[in-house]
């Protein structure tokens, strides 16, 4: 069971400082019933595995006011930002009934979407996409929301995550948090079965979610480049919506309303012989799935009322809202803003995944090199420019400049990063030079490492493994210009790196609480020689 509560929870990880609970209570109808809380405790081994074998156990609760009581929990949720604006899963929470699992879920693997189905608590349908590794959250959003509105679930209940930026700094605040599949995992108690949907529509044990979830999850590159392609040859530069229906099938039940909206397009892509092309279109796009073509009447009718009537695009009704995306639809030229987006002589984006981002924006046919505050900033991007290029570009409204960047990164060209720029790369970087005063004291000699250690300097023990008091490593390394953490991030950080590669990390000497670095972290740094002490009491 350890194996596999390991590999859950690096599966399902996100916020550590907290996390959500439910309380089963009886049910009539789809959703169960119960109580919903927000705990801040810290996320322990024992509760991921009281959520998978069912055991019922208390969550210590803190109310706005702060008033604190236990609560009976079944079921977690996890909110899935951490505190660095990274997350490793999305999700699509659909709760529409009833819900034919095995024809959503064949409708994932038609479209190639890299998507595991799950049924939800409430009995309705959870989507999610999963990244090897942490990504950025903004990222993360921005994909799974193109997937739910070429899936037609643009008015769904949630997407996650919800928040890219959560205010997790204030109290009780983790972020919007999802209750987790595989409660009671064994499934015994098949009314609370929460599992995914493996390819033949049947229910997904906990090891075969783990196949499943090493077959779809993709990696930061891979989810960048994630794309899906659209049918562009009889919807050229036209709306999102009629393109993606185009490729995956237009809604049945609306063909009338389709076709008004397909002649408005047609109307502003061929002003002259539009309605000659209205028949062809009427026979290529209505299969017998959807009723079939209309007859000739039908066409000529709606050719009639869209000639009369200067109609635009019904974009807040059916069939069309449910796709919507009209940000991109804007820069289309036959799309709803008619490719009123300039493109601002703007070509190319690159980006070098340095910590912070480097960003190379090719304008007027020369590099803009641009932090982000830069890019998203139209202002500073424009004083960048004239500095660099010597040309002003327009500025564009602010969300017109957010749809051309977005378009961009869709394609964007990436750059492996220098590891020092990397925010590993810093760390080794300013340990070295807070280490290069370092000195040397004997194991033995308590009064010379009680002043050691009481100093701002760290010291090296008979072994050669570095010592230092963690809080004023911190507060040097806050003090750098290129740092970026904030002090509670740095100190997690700082634990994670040297856990992660059996470094370091906090001990005890003398009844001190200090953080060790072993010496083999240093090895193949040439001028880092640590200093022998002079005197008996002062130790450098």
């Amino acid at each position: 069971m350890k194996e596999e509560v390991k590999k859950f929870k690096k599966i399902f990880e996100g916020f550590n400082g907290g996390f959500g609970v439910f309380h089963f209570k009886q049910s009539t109808g789809p959703k169960q019933q119960g109580k919903s809380y927000t705990s801040r405790d810290p996320l322990t081994d024992a509760i991921w595995s009281n959520h998978l074998t069912g055991n019922p156990f208390k969550a210590k609760i803190r109310k706005q006011n702060g008033e604190e009581f236990q609560c009976n929990v079944d079921s977690i949720g996890i909110a899935p930002v951490r505190e660095d604006h990274k997350c490793k899963w999305g999700c699509i929470d659909i709760d529409t009934y009833p819900i034919d699992f095995k024809t959503l879920n064949q409708k994932f693997r038609d479209r190639k979407l890299p998507l595991v189905l799950c049924k939800s608590k409430s009995k309705g349908a959870h989507a999610f996409m999963f990244t090897q590794d942490w990504v950025p959250a903004k990222l993360m959003q921005q994909k799974i929301t193109e997937i739910a509105q070429t899936l037609g679930q643009a008015n769904l209940d949630r997407i996650y995550p919800v928040q890219i930026e959560p205010k997790i700094e204030e109290e009780g605040e983790i972020g919007s948090w999802l209750n987790l599949p595989y409660y009671l995992h064994n499934g015994v108690d098949k009314n609370k079965w929460r599992c995914a949907i493996k390819d033949d529509g049947s229910d997904a044990t906990l090891q075969e979610f783990f196949a499943l979830y090493q077959q779809h999850a993709l990696t930061e590159e891979q989810l960048n480049a994630f794309n899906i392609p659209l049918e562009d040859d009889w919807f050229k530069d036209g709306p999102i919506c009629l393109k993606t229906m185009a490729t995956f099938g237009f809604v049945e039940g609306h063909r009338n309303n389709t076709l008004t909206e397909i002649a408005v397009y047609l109307k502003k892509r061929f002003p002259d012989d539009w309605g000659k092309k209205l028949g062809d279109y009427n026979t290529h796009c209505f299969s017998e799935l959807q009723g079939g073509p209309l007859t000739a009447q039908e066409v000529l009718n709606v050719q009639k009322s869209v000639t009369k009537n200067d109609y635009f695009y019904g974009c807040k009704k059916a069939p069309l809202k449910p796709f919507c995306r009209s940000r991109e639809c804007r820069l289309q030229k036959f799309g709803v803003g008619e490719g009123s987006v300039p493109d601002n002589n703007v070509t190319k984006l690159s980006v070098m995944v340095s910590n912070p981002k480097v960003w190379f924006l090719t304008y007027g046919g020369k590099t803009v090199v641009l932090n982000s505050r830069e890019l998203t900033t139209q202002r500073l991007w424009q004083i960048a420019a004239t500095e660099q290029t010597g040309r002003t570009p327009q500025l564009l409204k602010q969300r017109d400049w957010e749809t051309l960047l977005n378009k961009l990164q869709s394609n964007v060209n990436i750059i492996p990063a220098d590891p020092e720029t990397t925010n590993k790369g810093k760390l080794r970087k300013y340990l070295t030079k807070w280490c290069l005063d370092m000195v040397k004291v004997e194991e033995e000699n308590q009064g010379k490492w009680e002043i050691a250690y009481q100093d701002k300097s760290p010291f090296i023990d008979k072994d050669g493994h570095a010592w230092f008091n963690l809080d004023w490593f911190k507060t040097f390394l806050l003090t750098q210009k290129e740092w970026e953490m904030g002090s509670n991030q740095t100190t997690s950080f700082i634990k994670n790196v040297f856990d992660k590669n059996k470094m370091g990390g906090e001990a005890r000497k003398n009844n001190k609480r200090c953080f060790l670095v072993q010496k083999e972290y240093f090895e193949d740094i040439e001028d880092l020689k640590p200093k022998e002490m002079k005197g008996p009491e002062i130790p450098y």
